[in-house]
C-alpha cells in the first residue's frame, strides 16, 4: 500500500507542475475556482492537454458541471474534464450531457529517487543531452514524430519559454547525431514529473525509452528530487514498472 501523504503530495506536485507549464504558454491559460477544481487550457488542439481539472479523491461534480458547462460555450480547442480515480454515475452522466462521451484511463505512477537512477540502462550509441529555447523547432518535430502525432500539437506546448523556464528540462537521445527519443521534466520543490517520453517508431523496442527515462531520474535526483511522477500509456506501463515506478491512482479522462 503507497504511503497516502506521498500519494497527494505528489498529486499536488503534479498539478503544480501542469500550471507552471501552462502559465509559459502564449496560449495557455489556468483558472482556479477551488481547492481542487481549476481549469487548465494549454491552447494546444488535444482535448488532454485542456480541460476542467479536479484532483480531489471525490470530485465535486456541481462544482465541474459548473464550470464545463462556461467552457463549452466557449472553447476553441478540444477539451476535456479529468478526474481522479473512478468517476460516480452522476458525473459520467453530467460528461456525455456536455458532449463528453468517451473516456479512457491513465496510471498516475510514483517512484521514489533512493539512489538506483545512478547508472542510466546503456543502449547501444544512444546519446542524451539537455535541449534549450533555440532548439525548440527539433524538439517539437522530434515529439511529434515519437507520438505519431501533430507537429502543431506539440509546438503549442514545446515552445522556447517553455524550454528554458526554471525548473524545466528537455532532453533529446540521438544516435549517430539523429534525433529518436525525447522527455521532459517539471521540478516543483524535491518533486519532479516525468512527460513526453517518446521514441520514434522505427527505433522502438531498443531501450532507447527505458534509457532516456532512467537519465532524466538520475539528474533529477542529483538536482535534489525525491520522488518522481507521471501518468503512463498502455505502451509505456512496463517500461515505467521495470524502473520502479508504482501505480498510486488511476485519472480518468472524458472527451468528445
Amino acid at each position: 500500500m503507497m504511503n497516502r501523504e506521498v500519494v497527494e503530495s505528489s498529486v499536488q506536485a503534479w498539478f503544480e507542475s501542469l500550471v507552471r507549464l501552462t502559465t509559459t504558454l502564449p496560449s495557455g491559460f489556468h483558472q482556479r475556482v477551488s481547492d481542487s477544481t481549476s481549469l487548465l487550457f494549454t491552447g494546444a488542439p488535444l482535448a488532454a492537454l485542456n480541460g476542467v481539472v479536479s484532483t480531489a479523491a471525490e470530485a465535486d461534480v456541481a462544482e465541474i458541471k459548473n464550470l464545463a458547462g462556461q467552457v463549452r460555450e466557449s472553447a476553441q480547442v478540444p477539451w476535456s474534464i479529468q478526474v481522479r480515480g473512478e468517476p460516480t454515475r452522476e458525473l459520467s452522466a453530467a460528461a456525455a450531457d456536455l458532449g463528453l462521451t468517451a473516456s479512457s484511463r491513465a496510471p498516475f505512477m510514483i517512484k521514489t529517487l533512493a539512489g538506483d537512477e545512478a547508472t542510466p540502462p546503456a543502449t547501444e550509441a544512444l546519446r542524451v543531452r539537455r535541449v534549450n529555447g533555440d532548439e525548440h523547432q527539433l524538439y517539437a518535430a522530434t515529439l511529434a514524430a515519437g507520438f505519431s502525432a501533430p507537429l502543431e500539437i506539440f509546438a503549442a506546448i514545446s515552445p522556447p519559454a517553455a524550454l528554458d523556464a526554471s525548473g524545466m528540462t528537455a532532453y533529446i537521445g540521438e544516435v549517430e547525431g539523429e534525433p529518436v527519443a525525447t522527455a521532459f521534466t517539471i521540478r516543483v520543490r524535491e518533486y519532479v514529473g516525468v512527460y513526453n517520453i517518446s521514441t520514434l517508431p522505427p527505433f522502438r523496442c531498443s531501450g532507447h525509452g527505458r534509457a532516456i527515462t532512467a537519465t532524466v531520474l538520475r539528474d533529477a535526483r542529483d538536482a535534489g528530487a525525491h520522488t518522481a511522477f507521471l501518468q503512463s500509456s498502455d505502451m509505456g506501463f512496463r517500461v515505467y514498472a521495470s524502473l520502479g515506478f508504482r501505480t498510486a491512482v488511476q485519472w480518468t479522462y472524458f472527451t468528445a
